[in-house]
Formats: C-alpha cells, structure tokens, sequence
C-alpha cells in the first residue's frame, strides 16, 4: 500500500541541525562529566571521563592527546583561552596541566571537599573553582596562592559561569572576552548567587532562587543583560539582571533534570540560540526571541554534558553510561558529494519518476531498468538484496550472540571491534552477547581480549568487555579449568603492562629532568 506523502515541510531549523550528520560513537568505562572546545583553532576538544582527560583532534575526531597522572576521579577539564593550559578538579585539589608537555604545573589546595568545578578568571590571570564545601575559592594560578573565599550557598556548588565583558562582540561560550570581577555560581541548595570580586567576600551581590532542589548549570547571554539557569524537573529558567533579577521566562521542555546548557550563535546567519541536555535523552534548541523549542536531538542514554564548536562544525555529548557522541556538520555540496560517492547521483535521483506518477507512466525505455535492477512478473523493479556479511545480518536480526561469534571466527581485531562498538551502542546489547556463554564460546572471546589489552586502539573496550565477564560470570569460576586459566592469562598480561607503563613514566620523568638541565 502507499500513503500519502506529507504536506508538512521540514522548517529551516530542522534542516540545519540535522546537517550535523553520522554520529561517531566511543565508548567509555566511566561517565562523561564535561566538555569542552579550545578555542584556538583547530579546536580540539577535551573529554573528562573517569581519572583522564582527553583530547580530540577535530578533523580525525580521535583521541590526540591522553592527560591520565590522576588517581582520583577528575571533573570540569577546561582550556584556557590560548588553549596551552588546562585546568582539571582531581579529589579535593585543582590540578594545572601543560598541554604541550601534559604535565602538571600547579596543585591548588585548599578545598575541604571535592572540587566539582573550575573556570579560568583569565583577564586576572586567576582560577575560579567550586566545592562540595559549599564555597567558590579564587586561585593566582602564577603564585599558586588562595586569593579568597566566597561563602554563602549552604549546599554543594555544582556549576560556574564568567559574566561576558561589556560590549562583547563575541559568543560567551564561544570564548568571548570575560568580566575580571562578576561570576554566577549554582548549588543544590536551589539559589544562583552572583559574586563581585572586589566584595566583601562572605556577601553576594544578587540571589535568585530557583524552584527546585538542585540547580545544576548556569550560562550568560552575550550582552550580560540576562542569565539562563538549568536544573531539577527539567526546568530552564531566564532571568533579567537588568530588572534587578526578574524572572523573564521558565523553559520546560525537558521531563527529567537540566545538565548543561550552551549558547549557539550561527556564522552565517547571526541568530543565537540557547542549547539545553537533560537526563532524559535529549538535547533541545530554543529560539530565544519567541522562547519556544526550535528542535529536539534524541540521543540513546542519559546526557550528562555536551558542547558546540565555535565554529559550530562539531557537536558533542557526552553521556552517563560512557558513550560519547561526536555529529559533524556537513554543507549541501559536501552532502551531495557523499551520497554521490555511494553510487546515486543528483541527475539519477532527480530524474527517476516516482512510482504511480504521470512520469512514472509516460517514461522512456531508458528509464523502465538499469543493470542494478530485477525485474519482477507484475511489470515492477525491485533493488537487489545487499550482500551482508554473518555479523551484519545477525545484528539486523537483532540476535547479538550469533553475531559476535560470527565476528570472532573472521579473526580480524578491526571487524570484532567494530561490533562490539555497535553491541555497546545498543541498549543491553553487550550484556545480551555475552551471557550464556559455555566454555568453548567464551573461550575465543577471552583469546581475543588477551591479544588486544595492549593494544591502545582496543584497550578501553577489551576493559569494558573483561568488566561485563566478570559481572556475569564471577559466581561459576573454577568449573572449567580452560576458562580460568585464560582470566588467568589476561590477569597476567594486565599486570605486566601496567608494570611497563610504570617504568616508561619514570623513564619519561628522568628524560624531562634532563631536558631542563640541559636547558638551564
């Protein structure tokens, strides 16, 4: 049967979000907290997850650059304006990271609890951080000295933001110009409180009270003339500073809680608008002119942060089960030229009739078949079946198991990876794959996990697939003696190469030691 096409057309927002095309997904074995563009160009990206930070080059969207001498977990990895610093909250301290050499300049102590997150203050040349400790502290990064306190929220300090510098010509969160004295931060004790510097410590210059428990993210406009906060029960609310802290609207698009929040101003056509993720799969677009959601990107696991690019080429996010999201943009012409490349061009599609058309009816021999086609009895064209491979028809079947075994007998990392990638994507997908397994079906998938712990392309998911073995099956150890010694054997080989990470660091240690000698 065929249907009627729709009458509704596909508004222009709708088509440039969804220029931001074939969505690169990485998995993680720890939640994505933060992320964050350089803004110098190329613009690398630096994804905070677990004890690490990483850094993706954009034109690769790989993993570049891996900031791991942390032992506790690190949050709010954020760049400096010149992109040569970046500032990390590990445990209770604010640790300072060279980017050329990833290591540590500078260990800001002061915190009495952990440190959720951190802001360069650069036009002081200054670290601005917030604490479980119910306190913002201010920090010379040059003299590693505490500069103040500022005390008044009564629960954790979970978000900060920068006022823009007056007369900005550029996005805030875009790397704009900041204000030296005047930041905003939000607890869970439901307030947003706005701080001058050059104050008195203890007492805030503006209090806004938000109606529910947590407040978890606030944002400038460009002009400084409004502030947007995000939070509990998935309300966004804008507020006039100009009015003396006025409610201007509440947003409620979302139906679980508001985790981040980003301006987005178009190079092409100017217009700003406000970027919200929440916990429950989506990120929404606003147009701050009417305040209504100009689209909605549904993702497949909560979202617990994400960032633009200021050249608006990437879009990022970052999720809690660990994956992390990468879409960039594509123009027309480049869109064109891939579909081309898959063998359709612009003059067939635009030329074929449709089906049941006049054209359909009065088309010329040229048009009734092609080599590609089949023809059927009743006059029509059919395409032909695509050949898949095992792996790709089980998954089509959704039967995970028979495609991961299919997988593992090509004896190819590359192609395993890859479905595992998809499997992990997939909601329990991973899960479902690897229970019920008996010896002889667990054993290549072990085998594989022995030959691939060091490789550095596969370890993070040879860590994810050894972790979910263990889940499911820690209760039945010992009842095969092959089996246990494979977990044996990986448990061997996980042990040797930390050992030799440990001597390439001090290795590593003693050549920057003699690099500095040599240079004094």
């Amino acid at each position: 049967p065929r249907f009627a096409r729709s009458t509704v057309r596909e508004s222009a927002e709708a088509r440039y979000w969804r220029s931001y095309r074939f969505p690169l997904l990485v998995t993680n074995s720890a939640a994505v907290t933060h992320i964050e563009f350089s803004q110098t160009v190329p613009h690398e990206f630096a994804v905070t997850c677990g004890t690490r930070v990483q850094i993706y080059d954009p034109v690769s969207n790989e993993v570049s650059k891996t900031v791991s001498r942390f032992k506790e977990t690190v949050y709010s990895g954020t760049f400096r304006r010149d992109g040569r610093l970046l500032a990390a909250c590990v445990g209770k301290q604010v640790s300072v990271v060279n980017m050329s050499t990833r290591t540590i300049l500078r260990q800001l102590r002061g915190h009495e609890a952990l440190a959720t997150c951190v802001r360069f203050n650069e036009s002081a040349g200054q670290l601005v951080s917030g604490s479980n400790d119910r306190t913002v502290r201010v920090w010379d990064v040059a003299t590693e000295q505490e500069v103040s306190v500022l005390r008044g929220h009564e629960d954790y300090v979970l978000g900060l933001a920068g006022m823009p510098a007056a007369h900005s010509s550029s996005d805030s969160t875009a790397g704009g110009a900041q204000s030296q004295y005047l930041w905003a931060s939000v607890s869970a004790d439901r307030t947003c409180r706005l701080w001058d510097l050059r104050a008195p410590p203890d007492r805030a210059q503006m209090v806004l009270k938000h109606d529910r428990r947590l407040v978890r993210a606030a944002l400038f406009t460009e002009d400084a003339r409004l502030l947007c906060t995000g939070g509990e029960g998935g309300l966004v609310r804008v507020w006039d500073l100009m009015a003396g802290g006025r409610v201007q609207t509440d947003l409620v698009a979302h139906q679980k809680d508001v985790t981040a929040l980003q301006l987005h101003k178009d190079p092409s056509s100017g217009r700003t608008r406000l970027l919200s993720a929440g916990l429950d799969h989506h990120v929404k677009v606003y147009d701050m002119s009417s305040h209504r959601v100009a689209h909605t990107i549904k993702y497949p696991s909560q979202i617990m942060s994400f960032a633009l690019s200021p050249a608006g080429s990437h879009l990022v996010v970052g999720m809690a089960d660990g994956l992390l999201s990468i879409r960039q943009r594509t123009s027309p012409e480049e869109s064109e030229a891939e579909f081309d490349g898959f063998g359709f061009s612009a003059e067939k599609r635009r030329g074929r009739p449709r089906p049941g058309s006049y054209r359909y009816l009065i088309r010329a021999p040229k048009d009734i078949g092609d080599d590609d086609d089949v023809d059927t009895v009743d006059g029509g064209r059919t395409r032909k079946k695509p050949n898949l491979t095992a792996y790709e028809a089980m998954l089509r079947k959704f039967r995970y198991a028979e495609a991961l075994d299919a997988a593992l007998q090509t004896r190819q990392p590359r192609i395993i990876f890859a479905v595992l990638q998809e499997l992990a994507r997939r909601n329990r997908g991973m899960q479902i794959a690897l229970s019920g397994r008996d010896p002889e079906r667990l054993m290549p998938v072990l085998n594989w996990a022995i030959d691939q712990v060091t490789n550095p392309r596969y370890a993070d998911m040879v860590t994810h697939v050894t972790h979910e073995l263990l889940d499911i099956y820690a209760k039945i150890m010992g009842r095969s003696p092959q089996v246990d010694d494979l977990f044996q054997r990986l448990r061997e080989r996980i042990e040797s190469e930390l050992r030799f990470e440990q001597e390439l660091v001090a290795l590593q240690g003693s050549l920057e030691m003699v690099c500095v000698c040599v240079c004094a």
